[in-house]
């Protein structure tokens, strides 16, 4: 099921209550054998001729063998391997013991599949509940206690029938402990927990970080209709879903939450104990990480784990704030439209976010890329030594490119370390530091001084392939035999130095 397209269409398919009932599906065992060697794997009731036509979840046995009271475990089995096939071909489905929901990108492609799931599960002799099948595209179905909606990106939101019987049970729960009632039996929270958990596929993690007090009451418990004592706590709690889980729905949530492994300017990471924090901030090249480290006042030390680990993070953050940010374009260009006298609002005003994307494209991707690194290590360093990065005084920057010298840098990433400064004040609207006299001799210097990496490599020689003849002489690898036919053919032909 290609969920992250927004033209995405699904037909549903349920089981019929009446295959429970009247519409059986025979299963034959071959033999007595095949029935004992199956029982060892499944849980087998013996079954006798007074209970010979009852049936299990559909199935029923002709012969007074065993009936298997784990007939959901039988059906998914069977079910599986008809998946395997369908999947096998292209199909885009996903089954749920007997309700499956299947799809494709467009209209056309999504009818091919149901006509063809379609026309399989007759053949195989399912038996369909067809006022429950939707057999026709749609972007929109209930499924599973859900409402998924492709036509909006493809979100899901809880049916509407279960939040209102979620605030009706919060209602009623409201009013008694308005009129003083603490005490609750466990099996009524009980319930109020389990209906919000099973939302988590929409609520989101809120779901159980906001009934933890809930689940507190409950472990109190002596039975399940034993009476718990509800805390002022899990009451606000209570509150808090009265309030919220209609909003919370209706915003939904999307069906695709892949996360892509994208290469980020900067990478954070951070821990914490019962005694201290520390974490450290990574920017994705070759420069030394930002570490930093810190211990806990004795009241800190006394607030929750999940407290330390985010005030961990805060500090890291505030910390390093300066150099984490960007190169501030988007507040500059503001500020500039402003001063110019153009309202807050206006038609004008509106254009200057596209402004900034324009400023950005005014060069290549890739030129982009390399120019903001290189901006940001020099940012880097002159936050560290208390000075500003933007706008920049010529002889800082001159500084900046001698410490570079300095530590060996080769003439490259001094050039780069120019014009990505050259770049970020441009776009800003700032005078060009890298123009002084100090930076433009300091760059030449560097063509000189700067130490020049020549790694040459060593040539091959005879020996060196003659070594290797003798080293594989008697391997039977076509590969390996490959490879040395090659390099000697190369060595005395284009390739001979």
């Amino acid at each position: 099921m290609d969920e992250s397209l927004t033209d995405s269409y699904k037909f549903r398919k349920e089981g019929n209550e009446e295959q429970h009932k009247h519409n059986q599906k025979v299963c034959t065992p071959k033999s007595e054998k095949y029935m004992q060697n199956s029982r060892r794997q499944l849980d087998a009731v013996q079954y006798n001729s007074s209970h010979k036509r009852k049936i299990y979840e559909g199935f029923k046995w002709e012969h007074e063998y065993y009936v298997y009271i784990t007939s959901g475990y039988i059906l998914t089995k069977v079910v599986r391997e008809v998946i395997k096939y369908w999947r096998s071909t292209g199909l885009k489905i996903v089954m749920y013991l007997d309700d499956g929901l299947g799809g494709g990108k467009n209209m056309k492609e999504a009818m091919l599949a149901s006509e063809k799931i379609h026309s399989d599960l007759e053949k195989f002799g399912f038996v369909l509940a067809s006022e429950k099948c939707n057999w026709v595209p749609i972007q929109g179905l209930d499924w599973l206690g859900f409402h998924w909606n492709m036509i909006e990106r493809g979100y899901k939101n809880n049916r509407k029938k279960r939040t209102e019987k979620l605030l009706r049970i919060l209602e009623v729960f409201r009013i008694q402990f308005h009129y003083g009632i603490r005490l609750f039996r466990g099996k009524f929270i009980a319930s109020i927990v389990g209906q919000i958990i099973s939302m988590q596929p929409v609520l989101g993690d809120q779901a159980r970080l906001r009934t933890r007090y809930l689940s507190q009451c409950i472990l109190q418990r002596a039975s399940w209709n034993a009476k718990v004592l509800v805390s002022t706590d899990a009451f606000e709690e209570c509150i808090f879903w009265k309030h919220k889980v209609e909003s919370f729905n209706e915003i939904g949530s999307r069906l695709s939450q892949l996360t892509y492994n994208v290469p980020q300017d900067y990478y954070v990471f951070s821990d914490a104990s019962g005694t201290g924090f520390g974490g450290f901030v990574t920017t994705g090249s070759e420069d030394d990480s930002l570490e930093m480290f810190g211990s806990w006042s004795m009241a800190e030390q006394a607030e929750s784990s999940t407290w330390r680990e985010l005030e961990a993070v805060k500090r890291l953050l505030i910390n390093f704030v300066n150099i984490l940010s960007g190169i501030t374009l988007d507040n500059t260009v503001k500020e500039a439209v402003q001063d110019s006298g153009i309202e807050v609002g206006s038609y004008m005003y509106e254009l200057y976010p596209k402004m900034c994307e324009l400023l950005i494209n005014s060069k290549s991707d890739n030129t982009v890329k390399s120019y903001f690194n290189s901006y940001k290590r020099w940012e880097r360093f002159i936050t560290l030594q208390g000075h500003k990065s933007l706008p920049a005084q010529p002889v800082h920057v001159a500084l900046y490119l001698t410490h570079l010298l300095n530590n060996n840098s080769t003439c490259h990433p001094i050039s780069n370390a120019v014009y990505g400064i050259k770049w970020a004040h441009e776009i800003n609207g700032l005078n060009d530091p890298t123009s002084n006299t100090f930076v433009t001799s300091i760059l030449e210097a560097s063509k000189r001084v700067a130490p020049k990496k020549t790694e040459k490599k060593d040539p091959i020689t005879p020996e060196t392939l003659i070594e290797l003849c003798d080293m594989f002489k008697n391997s039977l690898d076509l590969l390996v035999i490959r490879d040395l036919a090659m390099m000697i053919l190369s060595f005395l032909g284009f390739l001979k130095i």
